[in-house]
């Protein structure tokens, strides 16, 4: 049984990260500035200095909550429905499921409210870049 689960979770993770590298740029390409992590020094584009910092570690933290933790949010959350459905009325393994999503729940909320609160600081210092 944990094989077939783990043989799901790779399938699923798979689809879900796939598109992330189906959309890499070639080298070839002339990416924008809003491509990519670092946003300086490529091709195109001007050398880094200090003030291209904070848009760096914003693009950092918004590509990492995208590309990263959504998936794999949808990841557990689809393992527990599964621990949930098979239960076939185990009262433990439903709970265990349930218990699984409710932390899914409450560790992605945690996450969103500290990048909330990081972009409003941001915002009241006058350093974010949108």
């Amino acid at each position: 049984m944990k094989k077939i689960i783990f043989g799901v979770c790779v399938m699923v993770l798979g689809i879900v990260v796939s598109p992330v590298f189906a959309q890499t740029p070639t080298p070839s390409s002339t990416p924008s500035s809003s491509e990519g992590l670092v946003t300086c020094g490529g091709y195109n584009q001007p050398p880094c200095t200090y003030n291209d910092v904070i848009p760096t570690i914003n693009n950092i933290i918004n590509k990492g909550l995208m590309f990263i933790v959504i998936p794999i949010l949808t990841i557990l959350i689809i393992v527990g429905g599964f621990k949930m459905l098979t239960a076939a009325g185990n009262e433990t393994k439903f709970k265990s499921g349930l218990d699984m999503i409710k932390g899914v729940a409450w560790g992605f909320g945690f996450a969103l409210l500290a990048w909330i609160v990081v972009r409003t600081i941001l915002s009241f210092l006058g350093l974010t870049t949108n």
